[in-house]
């Protein structure tokens, strides 16, 4: 049986810069998609209904491979700074509910876009020598490897 369907209205949302969004990721359950600037320069959270954009940053590398919890409550995403010919990055939680942000990993070296299986979340950067098993509200529950300085992997849970 054939429906018909109507379009109410379009709206066109740009950045300020007048290019163009990239979309990164969906955040579950929610009706948010993740999109970021050219060069995967920031990192928003759009909300599709009211075309309402949230911006969670500007930093460069941060739209880029950004994971979700499966609750889709929480954005783990990677910001990238240049420093002496060198690329150090940060890892950063973002609370979609409180719209609050935690730094986990400071400009490490080597540091991995943040991988998520359900509501653990595993962090590696080559700068951390510790493994350590944390919740998602940042609390660490056990120590689990104390290795080199280039050895290190945080699982969050």
């Amino acid at each position: 049986m054939p429906q018909t369907i109507r379009v109410r209205s379009t709206n066109r949302i740009t950045p300020e810069n007048k290019e163009s969004y990239l979309l990164t990721g969906v955040v579950p359950g929610s009706g948010h998609l993740l999109v970021a600037g050219e060069g995967y320069d920031g990192l928003s959270l759009l909300e599709v209904c009211r075309g309402r954009l949230t911006v969670i940053s500007n930093e460069p590398g941060s739209g880029y491979e950004p994971s979700t919890t499966a609750d889709g409550k929480k954005i783990f995403y990677r910001s990238d700074a240049m420093s002496e010919n060198r690329k150090f990055s940060s890892v950063w939680c973002y609370d979609i509910v409180t719209g609050e942000k935690e730094l986990m990993i400071d400009k490490g070296r080597g540091v991995v876009p943040p991988a998520v299986a359900g509501n653990a979340v595993l962090l590696k950067s080559d700068s951390q020598a510790d493994i350590d098993l944390f919740r998602l509200d940042g609390s660490l529950t056990a120590n689990l490897f104390t290795g080199t300085k280039d050895a290190g992997v945080h699982t969050i849970r």
